[in-house]
């Protein structure tokens, strides 16, 4: 199945032109908007990605053929076919939640 707002969901989740990343940040060729979270929030967010990655063990459809990035979303999008509306804001709604939890940590001073 591909539909332009899936394409538009993992194009968005691996832009990273732009992102402000620390000075020390070595980067590299396959990196995403999960890896710039994990590098700009630290160790609270390395669990939500390494869940959000994991797929082992997953049932994927026997003629789905398997990429080396994916994800559970991209897992839920084969199995259950999520409406476009939910396929193109995932990934956002998953950035939104892990942007409120460091603005919690790490409030601006007044």
């Amino acid at each position: 199945m591909q539909y332009p707002e899936i394409q538009a969901a993992v194009y968005a989740l691996r832009n990273t032109r732009g992102l402000p990343w620390p000075n020390d940040h070595k980067r590299k060729k396959d990196e995403d908007i999960l890896d710039w979270l994990q590098e700009m929030f630290g160790f609270q967010i390395q669990a939500a990605v390494y869940a959000l990655r994991n797929t082992r063990g997953l049932p994927w459809p026997n003629d789905y053929k398997r990429k080396k990035d994916e994800d559970i979303l991209d897992w839920l999008q084969e199995m259950f076919g999520f409406q476009k509306d939910n396929v193109a804001n995932q990934r956002e709604h998953l950035i939104l939640l892990l942007a409120n939890v460091h603005i919690r940590r790490f409030p601006k001073p007044d």
